[in-house]
């Protein structure tokens, strides 16, 4: 059966260097479990846990999907502040116990397996992007990926996050993904912003104002630095500074846009994209950015 929930990953940082002895790292593992549970995951529809975490599965009303957007991600910033004092005052945890933990979070469609009325488990590329999300937050704090709705938060919760275009390990080791991360608690290593499966890539940028692509009209053609490996796998994106309340440029957080109506072309001045510029009027107007705000049109493709 598929559905489109939010999935929730949450692991303990620090627990494997920690957990020495069995029987105190049970107790305290059990007792996690029932704190996040009872205290953070009441409007979850499916839980299980991965080792010295949980994978949370949260359902998301279709005539309101801003609500659990907006409720999943305070759960997931609540999880992080109070993990360090998640256990104080409890009688039987009298030991030095793990202070931090990171998360993930996605939502997208996911297949879920039942008997009767009984959910048994789920699976699918979701709880896996989850689960990639949350190995990039750390020392602690929570990662969002791109395509999960930051929009749709509230202004205060979009001040906790900055954005990052990263690869994943079985997601996104070439292309990128682009996600939004607790810059107050996180870091994003150099790694995770680099392609990890060794391929020569090709680029091609466009740089100029919002201003000036908006008088642009018909089409542009963007001179690439080689030639692509398969010009039907050529990935063209807007990109520029997220907009503040106020018209402003954010500092530290970005917004972008796919394009999908461009043509490969070889031409005597070298290979080139040629782009759509109605498609870029439409994108440029949906992200919201000022007349003088930067914008690149930038282009990926895996080079021959």
């Amino acid at each position: 059966m598929s559905e489109f929930p939010i999935a929730l990953n949450v692991d303990i940082r620090g627990f494997s260097k920690w957990s020495g002895d069995s029987a105190e790292s049970g107790l305290f593992i059990k007792k996690v479990y029932i704190r996040l549970i009872d205290e953070f995951f009441q409007e979850a529809s499916f839980y299980k846990a991965t080792g010295d975490g949980l994978l949370v599965i949260f359902p998301i009303d279709e005539s309101n999907p801003k609500a659990a957007v907006r409720a999943t991600v305070k759960v997931a910033l609540d999880i992080v502040r109070k993990f360090p004092n998640l256990t104080k005052g409890d009688p039987m945890v009298n030991f030095p116990t793990p202070t931090a933990v990171g998360v993930g979070l996605a939502r997208g469609p996911a297949s879920r397996l039942i008997s009767g009325r009984k959910t048994l488990d789920y699976s699918g590329s979701t709880l896996n992007l989850a689960s990639r999300l949350m190995d990039l937050a750390r020392p602690k704090g929570v990662v969002i990926d791109g395509n999960f709705g930051f929009d749709l938060l509230t202004p205060s919760l979009k001040k906790r996050f900055e954005s990052e275009r990263v690869f994943l390990n079985g997601v996104a080791p070439s292309r990128g993904r682009d996600v939004y991360f607790t810059s107050e608690w996180t870091e994003i290593p150099d790694s995770a912003m680099k392609p990890i499966d060794g391929t020569k890539w090709g680029t091609g940028l466009w740089e100029s104002t919002r201003r000036d692509m908006e008088e642009t009209v018909g089409s542009f053609l963007i001179p690439l630095d080689s030639l692509p490996k398969d010009p039907e796998e050529i990935h063209c994106f807007i990109k520029h500074d997220a907009p503040t309340q106020d018209g402003g440029r954010h500092e530290t957080r970005y917004v972008s846009m796919d394009l999908g109506d461009f043509e490969f072309e070889e031409t005597a001045q070298g290979p080139m994209l040629k782009i759509d510029m109605d498609e870029v009027h439409a994108g440029l107007e949906e992200l919201r950015g000022g007349p003088d705000f930067p914008v690149e049109i930038r282009v990926e493709f895996v080079a021959d």
